[in-house]
């Protein structure tokens, strides 16, 4: 049995919702679409990019000379980490560590971190 199947493009075309980040730079905003999407992250991002001065130099994002994020790729991989920081001090406290969430991990060949408070 052969059958034949005719259908309009305008039948097969669906819209599709993105997920994106808006982050802004050089005092402009941008719209990333990431390769792996956190609405936490895109709120967090959104709000840190208009309250500190981020800038764009052949597509790396960078906070004053600190290398945040590659945008070059079409979909660039954006993550933003938890570093939990804790005492090597024999002093007992009640404070055993300190969590922060929402790190910035630099481009470099060091693991270095930047931190928003």
């Amino acid at each position: 049995l052969l059958c034949k199947i005719y259908m309009s493009l305008c039948q097969i075309n669906k819209s599709i919702e993105v997920d994106y980040y808006k982050i802004r730079c050089n005092g402009q905003y941008h719209i990333i679409i990431p390769k792996n999407f956190s609405k936490m992250t895109s709120e967090y991002l959104e709000q840190v990019t208009v309250h500190h001065s981020f800038s764009e130099t052949n597509g790396i994002m960078m906070y004053d000379d600190i290398n945040v994020f590659d945008l070059r790729p079409g979909q660039p991989e954006i993550n933003l980490y938890r570093v939990r920081l804790e005492s090597n001090s024999d002093v007992q406290s009640m404070v055993k560590y300190l969590e922060i969430t929402n790190v910035f991990r630099t481009l470099s060949l060091h693991e270095q971190y930047l931190i928003f408070i």
